[in-house]
This record gives structure tokens, sequence and C-alpha cells, in this order.
């Protein structure tokens, strides 16, 4: 099965998926409406798909339909996607966090098992304390988690569990003499599809001389043992193909094989022999296969030189020259792709050049035995191949997000009565439907039918703006029981931890319903109370509309002149820490709270405030109430009474 995948433009959050391209069975669909996807061919039936940050969803391809969808789910790996899928279970296994009391993550592990069908999904909880680095799954349908120190096996129909320690097989190793040594180099990450074996690299630094040359003396021969010893040189090393004979020193690249669950080393082998000399200054390789050091071919005569194909190579450390290892088929034996330099070439798609890798591929049996060494050309590999779905399926997914994305509804003539009727339709959709589901990849847009033409929310509230009076009075009690109603839903969903709802894939975009709060706020002097849980739905360190353009246009129109109005700017004021500094006059709020109120009153609907807002914005942004309030009072008689109220409430525990 092949699958095909690309991010879709102008929604580079979410990813095209496509299968069996090019063919009569060619299917096309959308992995997760809001995130990207990581796609992977469970067999030949059913896909897994992995979200970028969270989500597990899998895929019936003769179906045609999604039979797993799971969001919300965290599962542990980051980049390397911790999972297998298991044929005698016709599950896939994850690795989840096993919470603590308090929603502390555990150490223990907690594999998910869900089937692909759909039927099955249930935790299966341990009580050992484990990191898992990979799952595997062994034909018996065994399922076995391996860690750096350790191996767990889980038996998943009856939930047995059995672990495995390395123990004696950890080998001192003197990382101080490694260069370029990262964490983790010395980790298993190569596996034998049935989880009989394990391959990781063995970093113990050594050159290695050719037999002829080591026999020369006692002091070469002993060191030949403790090589041996130490499990780098096998007893089968003295006729290696790969050692020249001419006692060139050589340093070996080794990797040791393990029988997994129960751990046990069964040899370290040296999969590749390299001249000593190339890893200070490269090495050149003639067509011929011929390996000189620059040392010797400076040694030669120039005529000898210009009569030489041959290609400079600037290889990699020891330890980062394999590039993969690829079980076969049989999982006895496993192909070793080895970097053997690389190099510049002129690239085929710009008069610059590409980067490419000489390989080397060897076969290795578990069993010790080695095949020949099979040189490739960076040029022979493909480069650039294009893995991108068919233009036919991205403009399919295009159509259908469009679809999706923009809700349309009608509302015939721009009059009074047929302005609250679609309002009130948008209303009853969100209740009907609920807006989590209305919103698709993070956003949220309505289109309005005007008199047969399909409106932008912009262009329509724009033109509400310009309606008469009296018409506006017929509008605006749905427009405030729309906002009312949508922010207290926009509030739950980001409460939730799911991103601001936006009104566009523009990272410049406001959040959902913008031009409604502004029309509202432009219009209303009394039902403003119903922007506030729109505000609080708010990204407000990147969003600034609520800031720079609702707020202003509220204080405009109601002037502060009413208790409600200055009690909805206290509001503001106190939930409002990153977007926009108005000064210390706040267009207007202070100055018109010392003409309506008693500082005692201000006091308290200071302190009653800031209980509601206490609830959803911690004191680390908003700053201690008295100090905020006392910034943007003056020195007048007023405004000294109202701090000394603030103080005596602030005495009292009420703020």
């Amino acid at each position: 099965m092949e699958i095909r995948t690309c991010p879709l433009y102008p929604y580079p959050g979410l990813t095209v998926a496509e299968v069996d391209h090019g063919t009569d069975q060619s299917w096309h669909f959308l992995p997760f409406e809001d995130r990207q996807a990581e796609l992977h061919a469970l067999n030949s039936r059913y896909i897994l798909a992995l979200g970028s940050r969270k989500g597990v969803a899998i895929f019936d391809r003769e179906e045609r339909r999604c039979t797993v969808l799971k969001p919300d789910f965290e599962y542990i790996g980051g980049r390397k996607k911790i999972w297998c899928f298991s044929e005698n279970c016709g599950s896939v296994f994850l690795q989840e966090w096993e919470q603590k009391p308090g929603f502390k993550k555990s150490s223990k592990i907690a594999l998910r098992q869900m089937s692909a069908d759909g039927a099955i999904d249930r935790k299966i909880a341990s009580e050992i304390d484990f990191h898992v680095a990979q799952i595997l799954v062994r034909d018996d349908g065994c399922i076995v988690c391996v860690e750096r120190k350790k191996i767990v096996a889980f038996e998943p129909r009856s939930e047995e569990t059995s672990a495995w320690h390395f123990g004696e097989h950890e080998r001192p190793i003197d990382y101080d003499n490694l260069e370029n040594y990262r964490d983790g180099d010395d980790d298993f990450r190569w596996f034998s599809d049935d989880a009989r074996y394990g391959v990781r690299l063995n970093l113990t630094p050594a050159a290695i001389f050719h037999p002829s040359w080591r026999q020369r003396s006692k002091a070469a021969r002993a060191i030949d043992q403790l090589l041996k010893n130490m499990g780098l040189l096998s007893q089968s090393d003295d006729l290696h193909p790969d050692l020249p004979g001419n006692g060139t020193p050589q340093r070996g690249l080794a990797v040791e094989i393990f029988q997994l669950a129960p751990i046990k080393l069964m040899r370290s082998i040296v999969v590749r022999y390299f001249p000593e000399a190339s890893f200070e200054t490269g090495f050149v390789r003639r067509d011929d296969g011929t390996i000189l050091s620059r040392a010797e071919l400076a040694k030669l005569p120039e005529r000898m030189k210009d009569a030489m194909s041959v290609s400079v190579h600037y290889p990699p450390r020891l330890h980062e020259r394999i590039a993969n290892i690829e079980w076969q088929d049989n999982s006895d034996d496993f192909r070793v792709s080895i970097v053997e330099g690389t190099r510049k070439v002129p690239s085929n798609y710009s008069t610059g050049y590409d980067t490419v890798e000489d390989m080397s591929f060897r076969t290795i049996s578990v069993t010790g035995d080695f095949g020949p060494l099979e040189f490739v050309s960076g040029e022979a590999e493909p480069r650039n191949f294009d893995s991108r779905p068919s233009k036919k399926a991205i403009n399919a997914i295009e159509k259908i997000i469009r679809e999706r994305s923009n809700h349309h509804i009608e509302c015939g003539k721009l009059t009074g009565a047929s302005v609250a009727t679609a309002l009130t339709s948008v209303c009853k959709m969100m209740q009907s439907k609920g807006v989590k589901e209305l919103v698709f990849n993070g956003q949220l847009r309505f289109k309005f039918r005007v008199e047969g033409k399909l409106q932008s929310e912009k262009k329509f509230f724009e033109a509400l703006l310009k309606m008469p009076a009296e018409a506006v009075k017929e509008w605006l009690p749905a427009l405030r029981e729309l906002l009312a109603f949508y922010g207290a839903e926009a509030r739950t969903i980001t409460n939730d931890g799911s991103s601001p709802i936006m009104s566009s894939a523009s990272e410049q975009g406001s959040a959902a319903l913008s031009d409604a709060a502004l029309t509202l706020a432009v219009l209303d002097e009394v039902g403003f109370d119903a922007l506030r849980d729109w505000v609080v739905s708010v990204d407000q360190e990147h969003d600034y509309c609520a800031a720079r353009k609702v707020f202003p246009a509220f204080a405009k129109k109601t002037g502060f002149k009413t208790p409600e109005a200055i009690s909805f700017g206290l509001w503001f004021f106190l939930q409002q820490w990153q977007t926009v500094n108005y000064g210390k006059n706040w267009l207007g709020l202070f100055d018109q709270a010392k003409q309506v109120m008693t500082p005692r009153r201000f006091a308290e609907v200071v302190a009653e405030e800031w209980k509601g807002v206490a609830e959803f914005l911690s004191e680390k942004w908003a700053g201690p109430v008295h100090e905020r309030v006392e910034d943007v009072l003056g020195a007048d008689d007023w405004s000294q009474e109202a701090l000394q109220e603030l103080d005596k409430l602030r005495d009292q525990g009420a703020l």
C-alpha cells in the first residue's frame, strides 16, 4: 500500500492523505481537521494516523472510513511515535501516562490497546517503573517494551507481565574518548520483525590491524586477544574481507547482536573496516573500489593522479557511519547501510550543488556470517522523489474544507426582522450542533446570503452598522443572545486546553465572531455584558481586536456614564494584561468613575469584578490589584479615599 501525504496550503496545519495513488482504487481523506498527521500502514487494510501534538485515528482502506478517532489521546514518544501493531490481536498498542492523584504523571508503564476495527479500547496498566523507548510485538502476540536498561513483556490476552533486565550486558564505555557522542547512541534501536533480536552499536573505540602484521609480535597478539575479549573482534575477524594485505592500520565499525526477552548477548561483530587515516583527513576511493588515504594520494606522481578517476570522501565519526539497519523477512539476517562519505555534486535542478552520500551495504546473519560489501554511489540514489498526493486529491480536499469551514445563513432582504431571524438561526445552529462541531481547523466562520448573494461576516456586520436605529432595535437582542451563548461555549472549549477559536487561518487573524462583537460594542449601550465570555476566549497575547477595537468602541458608545458601564470597564481593566496600554486615562474610565460612584462603591465594584477575573487569570499576569488601581488613580481626595477602601477590603480578604 502506498500512502502519500502533504501539508495543505493555505492550511499548513492540515495534512492531505492519498492511498493507492494513480490507481482506480485511489482514496483521499483528511486524517484530522485541526492538526497535521503522520500516517503508517498497519497492514494491507488499516492505516494509523498520529496527530502532530496528540490524537490517534485508524482508517479502513476497504470500507473507506475512520474506525477509531481519539483526538485527545496523548501518546508518549514525541517524534519517535512509539507504537506497534499486532496482527495476532488486530490492535495497535501505544504507551500512555499513568496519572497520579493531583494530575501528576507517573513513571509507571501503561499501554493503550486500540483494535483496528474499533471494537477494543482499553488500558493495560503495570506497577513497573518504566520509560518505553520502543514497543515490539512477538509472533506469539506478546508485546515487548524496550528501555535502555530492561525489557518488559506483556501478554495482552492475560495481562501477565514479565521483566528482563539488561544487567550483566551493560559494558563500560569511555564516553570521554568518543568524539561527537550523543546520549542514546548506545541504545537498542534496530529490532527484528518478530521481536526476537535487537542490535545496538558497539561504541568501544579500538584500532584494528591486519592479521599478518599483528602476528609479528607477542604484544600485537596480546592486543588481538584483548580486543576479542572486549567483544569488538570476533574469532572470524582474521578472515574479514575488508582487511588489506599491506598491514595498513584499520578501525572496525562493530555492532552487538542481542536476543530479546530474556535478554542475552549473542555476539559482537565488525560490519566494516576503514583505514585509520581516513578518520583524520578523509580518503579517496577509485572507480575500481581501491581505497587510498589522502596521505597515500599525495605521494603519487602527478601523472598517475591525473590518470585516476577518484572521488574524495569526508566521512562522519565512526559511530555515526551506520545510517540504518533493515531486518530481512526471515528475521535471521539484517542489512546494514553504511555511510562511506559525503560529496558535493552538481545539482540536477539548479546551478548549485547537492550533497550526496556514498553508501555501502552488507547483509549480516545473527550467527555471525556476513555477505560481501556492495558500494552504491550517491548519484545512484533517487533525489527529489515526488511523494505528494495527486492534484485531483488535493482539489477534492480543498472543496471539502471550503464546505466544512463556512456555514451559510439565509437572511433575505436586509431588514430588522430578517437580520434578527438570521442571527437567531446562527445561535440555534450552535445550540443544536454544538460550537465544537462547527469549528474546523480551529476556525469558525459564517457567510450570510443577502438578497441571493453571499457575504462574509465582515461585510454583513458592516452593513448592519449602517442600518437605521429602528431596525437595529429589532435585531440587537438576538445579537446579544448569540454572543453570550457563543462566548460561554468558546470559553469552555479553551478552558479544556484547546487553542482559541479563530475567524481565519491567518496568523494575524482575529477571534471568531470578532465582527459581531465589534458591532455590539459600537451600537449597544446596555447589553455589553454579553461580551464578557467572548473576551475571555480571545488569545489576547496575539489577538488585538478585543483591546484595540471592541473595548474602545464600547468606551465611545457608553462614555462610562452608568454604573453598569463602569463595572464592565473595570472588569476589562482587571483581566487585560498583554495586548494594549491605554495609559492612566483608560479612555476616561477612571475619570467617569469619580463622577458616578462613591469611593467605597468603586472599591466594592473592583473587589466584585476581581473575584470573577481571579477564576481564570492568575495574579502572575494581572498583578496585585491594589497596585494596579493605584497606578491609574490620581492624588485627589476621591482617589485616596478609594485606595483606603481597597486597603480595608484587602485586609478583610476580599482582594
